[in-house]
């Protein structure tokens, strides 16, 4: 099914594989995440902890964030020439 993934480590794999010590209390593992959905991610800025996050490519220009939900499949390719770019890359 396209536009869906899962998450399915559990707190503890995920703090051995990724080095992560604050993992959100009410993480569980999920199956069937589709866009605009909060998921758990880990960024550069907080290596260490895991976050929530909204699923979705929100596009400076965009009046509703809802608009995130349908650009899912951007390409990373030609992210940075459309004019649907999120934020200059680099």
């Amino acid at each position: 099914m396209c536009g869906r993934f899962t998450l399915f480590l559990d707190a503890e794999t995920l703090q051995e594989v990724f080095g992560v010590s604050e993992i959100p209390a009410d993480y569980t593992p999920r199956y069937n995440i589709a866009p605009s959905q909060p998921v758990g991610v880990i960024t550069n800025l907080h290596p260490q902890r895991m976050e929530w996050m909204r699923w979705g490519l929100i596009p400076s220009w965009a009046k509703d964030p809802a608009i995130g939900e349908r650009m899912i499949n951007a390409r990373a390719e030609t992210l940075t020439d459309k004019p649907c770019s999120v934020a200059k890359i680099g």
